[in-house]
């Protein structure tokens, strides 16, 4: 996928010790992935995984602004209001 990919490009050049894991395409049991367009993502900016979030609220924020700056996405989902409402207001402010 070429988001995925762009996105991937970027967290490396900026994090190169950093990884992010992109899974969940198609899973069942989640209805929003069941046409292959939504996914789980999970980084991190020293190759330690984190279980389910990133290693802090201003990586995840920046992981969502890089999404958000390929102009390509139509929906990003967070469990926290904070972190939803920053790439948010991002995506706003950037159009």
């Amino acid at each position: 996928d070429l988001v995925l990919n762009t996105v991937a490009i970027r967290w490396k050049e900026k994090y190169p010790n950093g990884k992010l894991w992109i899974g969940d395409l198609n899973a069942s049991g989640h209805k929003s992935h069941n046409i292959g367009r939504a996914v789980d993502i999970y980084g991190d900016i020293d190759g330690k995984r984190r279980v389910a979030q990133m290693s802090n609220d201003t990586e995840t924020i920046e992981l969502g602004k890089m999404f958000v700056d390929t102009n390509l996405i139509e929906n990003i989902w967070y469990n926290d209001q904070a972190v939803n409402a920053a790439v948010l207001k991002y995506a706003r402010d950037t159009n």
